[in-house]
């Protein structure tokens, strides 16, 4: 048997061509990729590394700073603290000052809650009383108090220096006596004016938002809409109601007795929608 060389020759010629191509277009590739990859995945451990510090970094700087806020909390704190016993011990002296060693103060204040017990009783919306027999009431127990406080006033008011605050708090009650009185000859009339301060508490929250009216115009309508709000409030009409109402009647109010009929202590407000003209409002009858 004879070997044809040049045949045998020219296979493996073909087959290490064959190598060659497989290796220059497929494994090639393949190893380039591969080594990408590799490079990719080392980059991204790198990148994480450096991540993973910076956040290490950022923790500890964090924790630092948590550490010094807690510090400079405790400082104010204590600041506060060392601020507050002093302001204290200041109002005590004050107090101290203020009165006498016999007290003065305290039995001023002493008279002043006997009235308010006795107010307390009058003011009571379960069991409401009619302003008639609450003067009679105030005649029978507040007046004897309030003639008590006086004469004390006028008998403190010579021992009281008049620059101490002792003194200037009797002049002052002695100067307005006569409008402190009026609450025993009027029974819609209150003690005390915490009522009105209550009701003009939400204007004075909103003036705080708006800072200022454009217009006199528009200080004026605000004025009226809060007067009215704060009336209703006061004779125990819902607002929400009563204005819806008022604005649905306005239109059609032609004289006195016809606005005097929707004003807040006049008018019972139907909780009902209505859209007929006139005043269809429920006199209250006391």
């Amino acid at each position: 048997m004879l070997i044809d060389w040049f045949t045998v020759g020219a296979q493996a010629l073909n087959f290490l061509i064959l190598v060659w191509l497989m290796k220059r277009f497929l494994y090639k590739p393949i190893l380039n990729a591969i080594d990408a990859r590799e490079k990719r995945i080392a980059k991204e451990l790198a990148d994480a590394d450096a991540k993973k510090t910076e956040a290490q970094k950022e923790r500890d700087e964090f924790q630092h700073k948590n550490e010094e806020f807690d510090q400079q909390r405790a400082a104010l704190l204590s600041k506060a603290t060392d601020e507050a016993k002093a302001e204290r011990q200041r109002l005590l002296d004050e107090a101290r000052k203020a009165g006498s060693p016999d007290g003065h103060a305290k039995v001023a204040l002493d008279f002043i809650g006997k009235l308010s017990l006795i107010e307390r009783a009058l003011w009571d919306r379960d069991e409401p009383v009619t302003p008639d027999h609450r003067v009679t009431i105030r005649q029978q127990r507040a007046a004897p108090v309030m003639a008590q406080f006086h004469e004390w006033l006028t008998a403190t008011e010579p021992k009281a220096p008049p620059e101490s605050k002792l003194g200037k708090a009797i002049y002052y009650t002695l100067a307005q006596w006569s409008k402190l009185s009026v609450f025993l000859t009027q029974g819609d009339v209150p003690l005390t004016n915490n009522r009105v301060e209550n009701a003009i508490r939400p204007f004075v929250i909103g003036r705080k938002g708006w800072l200022f009216s454009d217009t006199v115009k528009g200080a004026v309508a605000s004025a009226n809409l809060y007067s009215l709000v704060e009336t209703a409030k006061a004779n125990g009409v819902e607002p929400h109601a009563y204005l819806t109402l008022l604005f649905e009647r306005l239109p059609h109010l032609k004289t006195v007795e016809d606005f005097e009929a929707v004003l807040p202590w006049n008018a019972k407000i139907a909780m009902r929608p209505t859209s007929q003209p006139g005043v269809a409002v429920d006199h209250v009858v006391n």
